[in-house]
């Protein structure tokens, strides 16, 4: 958990009003996704299982501070889904976790 608390700064920089939305999912995808990735390869599961939820909240909280939603559960939706189907590629990480 602390590891996971180590990157809310990274999270919080991310929600500046100066980060173009683009940018924010850019370095969401390419920067933030990869850290619980190594961790998730490096750690056993139960280690992680308190801290991805965590994590994936983090990265949700951070996405929403987008100026334009339509709404909580459809840009949720859209979060979720899978880049392929025009979705943000933004998996949640805790239910990828093997336990």
């Amino acid at each position: 958990m602390d590891q996971i608390n180590g990157h809310e700064q990274f999270f919080r920089l991310l929600k500046h009003p100066l980060v173009p939305t683009s940018s924010r999912d850019q370095l969401l995808r390419l920067c933030g996704l990869p850290k619980l990735n190594y961790l998730s390869r490096t750690q056993a599961p139960r280690v992680l299982e308190a801290a991805a939820p965590r994590f994936d909240d983090m990265l949700r909280h951070t996405h929403s501070q987008a100026p334009v939603l339509t709404g909580p559960s459809a840009d949720l939706a859209t979060f979720h889904a899978p880049a392929r189907s025009g979705g943000g590629g933004f998996r949640r990480r805790s239910d990828r976790l093997c336990l």
